[in-house]
């Protein structure tokens, strides 16, 4: 993906917070059964 390390609005993101975002990502998509 070429905007990692970015949130969805562009801006850049600390390192600490891209495993959270991962964590959301991952537990969206369990919840969706994805």
């Amino acid at each position: 993906i070429e905007n990692i390390g970015y949130d969805a609005t562009g801006k850049k993101m600390e390192g600490n917070e891209l495993p959270k975002v991962a964590d959301c990502i991952r537990n969206f998509m369990i919840k969706e059964g994805l």
